[in-house]
């Protein structure tokens, strides 16, 4: 087992934060250096490997259900598609398979914000988007 290239620099690179703090009386006896941890090339390295698990445990259904509770919580306004947070179980007990499995595979493409104007202050106005629901 090496260890990573970065390893090796990072042992020659010391700053103040690699020496040990200690009290006067415990410094005599133990000098040195903290040890860097150390990545093993028999670690995973894989970082697609890694992004696989954590799109996993963000389209959990535990996490896509307190997703769901915060959208309909906003009951915002319709996106460009139309679609309101009423509609939004419906639309899921059809397509929440298909959508997950799009999420997965890369494929989701979110759909345009809808762009309005908030009127402000002296009839100025201020750029809001309103995305979809999903």
């Amino acid at each position: 087992m090496g260890s990573t290239e970065s390893d090796k620099l990072n042992r020659s690179q010391l700053t103040l934060w690699d020496f040990r703090h200690e009290d006067t009386a415990e410094r005599e006896c133990s000098a040195g250096v903290w040890a860097s941890p150390r990545m093993e090339e028999t670690e995973t390295t894989n970082k697609a490997e890694q992004e696989g698990r954590l799109l996993e445990q963000i389209l959990s259904s535990e996490n896509m259900e307190r997703a769901i509770k915060r959208v309909k919580s906003n009951k915002g306004a319709k996106g460009v598609d139309g679609m309101t947070v009423d509609d939004l179980d419906r639309w899921l007990a059809e397509q929440e398979d298909a959508l997950r499995q799009s999420l997965l595979d890369g494929k989701y493409r979110p759909q345009p914000v809808r762009r309005v104007d908030i009127p402000k202050d002296k009839g100025k106005t201020r750029p809001l988007g309103i995305p979809t629901v999903v």
